[in-house]
């Protein structure tokens, strides 16, 4: 890959060059933007959100994004359709060098990106979703007057906004909506306040199931826009599956990688538009695309190094010892791996059943069951005399005479100055209903051991 070039160095003029911290790929780049136009015609739901291409290297215009996976690399503003993900078109942020749109140069660096990637879908009646880092009250005056709407959320200090629409408080679940023409800004309290802006929605609001599944009351502005945002992220998502990228490579060569990618995404949603019975995913549709692409762009008249030259001239004939195959799943079982999980799990259930009976089995000979069979023996005692009084001590300790106590002995547990297995004739009937009490516990622990 070190040898790949997309433009001749020495004819680089810094001076005319439309775009020169771009300038090793802006042909390509230029290419990809006119195709990605011209091949596909979004539907009325678009989205606006940045995408960040990993690279940690040395430059002037890296980016640190800390919620988004790669945390450091090349900022992406991206335009997708919701439904699909479909890439319409895309624009690199190169720090004070990013080429925008000339005529919108007197906007602000977030108006002028969204006018930018939204330049031709201007005047149509499209929709455009986006966060608070793009949303304020001029651009949507901008594009009501272009016949396009929008909604999203919107950063509480932007100006035009309606006054102490952020200081206000309100109670958790209450809206509070303002109308000005076409544009609405609401707040909605949930665990922290939502300030949202669109052309589209009133005030309303629905029930709405949430994960903990309770029904929730929200307003319908805030579940299209859960809805409607996700196609940037959806595009990045399927494309972190299968990356291109490597590590130690130049930054316009990861670019290129990025575009590869870019490309063979929009191919795929291309081809389903074309295809709709095919249920194809990503992972094969890349793979015919390299057995296609090494079966027409192969050279054939290729000199051969070696004597024994084939006879054939299919480049796909070495496909059985190199080339990976997918095993063909049987539909009429389950597959390996679900059965082999299925035994192991069973055998640890099984293993810990069995330790769990052991140790409570050891547990019971230790302590229950030795206290047990003692208070059998003092109650079997209890019924035959009637004034029988006994000390049956379970440990090794001294006896009352041994201590100098001259009293007698009680039944008690618990209570300051008594040793164990200490009873007295008077606690008769307590003590006997405890210990029968006790004793069925314990033995049908042990029928359950058995």
């Amino acid at each position: 890959m070190k040898f790949l070039h997309f433009t001749n160095n020495e004819e680089f003029d810094k001076d005319n060059h439309p775009w020169p911290k771009l300038n090793k790929i802006y042909d390509i780049m230029e290419h990809l933007r006119n195709k990605f136009r011209n091949l596909y015609i979004p539907d009325k739901n678009l989205s606006i959100d940045e995408s960040l291409m990993r690279f940690k290297g040395r430059l002037s215009w890296k980016m640190f994004i800390a919620k988004k996976r790669a945390r450091f690399g090349l900022k992406f503003f991206v335009v997708c359709e919701v439904g699909t993900g479909y890439i319409a078109d895309f624009l690199i942020y190169t720090g004070n060098g990013t080429v925008y749109n000339p005529k919108f140069a007197k906007y602000p660096v977030s108006t002028k990106i969204v006018l930018h990637l939204m330049d031709r879908f201007l005047g149509q009646g499209y929709c455009v979703t986006m966060d608070n880092y793009y949303m304020s009250p001029q651009l949507a005056d901008i594009l009501i007057s272009e016949r396009t709407d929008l909604y999203g959320t919107v950063n509480k200090m932007r100006k035009d906004l309606p006054p102490n629409f952020a200081k206000e408080k309100i109670p958790k679940g209450d809206v509070l909506a303002y109308q000005r023409g076409k544009v609405m800004a609401l707040k909605w309290q949930d665990k922290k306040s939502v300030f949202l802006m669109s052309t589209v929605h009133n005030a309303s609001s629905r029930l709405v199931k949430c994960k903990s599944k309770k029904t929730v009351l929200k307003p319908i502005v805030v579940c299209d826009y859960n809805n409607t945002m996700g196609g940037v992220d959806l595009c990045d998502q399927e494309m972190s599956y299968y990356p291109t990228l490597r590590k130690q490579q130049g930054k316009y060569i990861k670019i290129f990688r990025q575009f590869m990618d870019q490309s063979l995404w929009n191919a795929y949603i291309l081809y389903k538009k074309d295809n709709p019975l095919q249920n194809i995913t990503l992972l094969d549709f890349r793979l015919q695309i390299i057995e296609l692409s090494i079966q027409k762009y192969s050279d054939r008249n290729s000199s051969v190094h070696s004597s024994r030259c084939s006879s054939t001239l299919n480049p796909m004939r070495l496909t059985a010892r190199h080339f990976a195959s997918h095993i063909p799943q049987i539909p009429s079982r389950k597959s390996l791996v679900d059965s082999v999980l299925s035994v192991v799990q069973k055998k640890l259930k099984a293993e810990k059943k069995f330790e769990k009976k052991r140790e409570f089995g050891e547990k019971i000979a230790r302590s229950d069951f030795a206290s047990s069979l003692v208070s059998k023996f003092i109650i079997q005692n209890f019924i035959s005399n009637k004034c029988f009084v006994t000390r049956f001590e379970t440990r090794s300790e001294p006896a009352a005479h041994e201590l100098g106590r001259d009293r007698e002995p009680r039944c008690g547990y618990s209570s300051p100055g008594l040793l164990p297995g200490e009873m007295r004739a008077g606690d008769k009937k307590k003590t006997i209903s405890k210990f029968r009490e006790h004793n069925d516990i314990v033995s049908s622990c042990m029928e359950q051991i058995t």
